[in-house]
């Protein structure tokens, strides 16, 4: 019988393959450990010691502005990434980070924001936004508004385009930022420039691509979407409420133009071919991309696989293109 692994194995990258077995950064975690055997915080610890390494040889931007903003469970950490001495004004990306709603932070995904802003030419804001289990939905989703509230009334905050303020997110990241979008459209607020998101998670709990590559032990799993989703929805959750279920919304229209990239070996690969149909069949201006021979979270490994490489390269001129047709 052929398994989810031996279906992956058979069509991975081979550069993804090595890069996943080279990662030197604690030779006592294995692939595929299941994460809801553990307490939260090692959890949190086996993230940032997973993406260490990766983050160590970073680009180097012009400098970096560290500040806390006011949020509805306290402050909100936030990071400003400059990617020059710039002579302009420059728009703004707000990034959020990925990590199934429960770990991740500004260190995990430094090189990510980094490359953007120097490629993308955009101040990126990274949040660290509340983590659930301790801060359940739409916690982290309000915070991004509180963020954006923020940017917006600074008016001439130090060199940004206050006015021009686009969206990205990998993962979990990806879901907060698009239940925030759709706040936005909720409440008749203005909306943001574009969106950007890395192999999103967008509502889907059963698929092809879950039941395809959802149960293996080199990439995420049924069984740790399970826990995540445990951790992030609150147990009076009211049923299909868009803002993370965004597969059951009936209208998308008037969103942003959004660029959606996928990996091909992802059980949420299905999430992001809905919601470009979903967009699309709106009158949105949506575009899909899917590496092919990826995995879930291919994008930490730029340094070693070229399709992770190629997908930043793709993002930063999305990005490019979205801010010269706005300016």
């Amino acid at each position: 019988m052929v398994t989810n692994t031996d279906r992956i194995l058979r069509l991975i990258d081979p550069q993804l393959l090595d890069a996943m077995t080279f990662d030197p950064s604690d030779p006592d975690l294995t692939l595929g450990q299941l994460i809801n055997d553990l307490p939260i915080e090692k959890i949190r610890d086996m993230f940032s010691q997973r993406l260490s390494y990766w983050n160590k040889q970073t680009p180097q931007v012009d400098r970096i502005v560290d500040l806390k903003v006011d949020g509805s469970v306290g402050k909100i950490p936030v990071r400003l990434y400059y990617p020059s001495n710039q002579q302009k004004k420059l728009p703004i990306l707000i990034y959020v980070h990925g990590g199934g709603w429960v770990k991740g932070d500004l260190y995990t995904h430094d090189d990510i924001m980094r490359y953007l802003a120097i490629n993308g030419d955009v101040v990126v804001v990274g949040v660290d936004y509340s983590l659930s289990p301790e801060h359940k939905f739409p916690v982290a989703i309000n915070e991004i508004l509180a963020i954006l509230s923020w940017l917006q009334n600074q008016g001439n905050l130090d060199g940004l385009d206050t006015e021009n303020i686009g969206i990205a997110g990998d993962s979990a990241g990806g879901s907060i930022a698009m239940g925030a979008a759709i706040s936005l459209k909720m409440q008749k607020l203005p909306q943001f420039s574009y969106m950007l998101f890395y192999y999103g998670v967008f509502g889907l709990r059963d698929s092809s691509s879950y039941r395809l590559y959802g149960d293996s032990n080199l990439t995420l799993s049924t069984r740790d979407m399970d826990y995540y989703y445990d951790c992030y929805l609150p147990d009076d959750l009211k049923e299909n409420d868009i803002r993370w279920d965004i597969i059951s919304a009936t209208d998308l229209s008037d969103m942003p133009p959004t660029f959606l990239l996928a990996a091909e070996l992802d059980p949420l690969l299905d999430d992001s071919i809905a919601l470009a149909a979903m967009l699309k069949d709106d009158g949105v201006s949506c575009q899909l991309k899917i590496y092919k021979g990826m995995l879930h979270g291919f994008l930490n490994y730029k340094n070693m696989v070229s399709e992770a490489k190629e997908s930043l390269e793709d993002s930063a001129a999305f990005i490019r293109a979205s801010n010269s047709k706005i300016m």
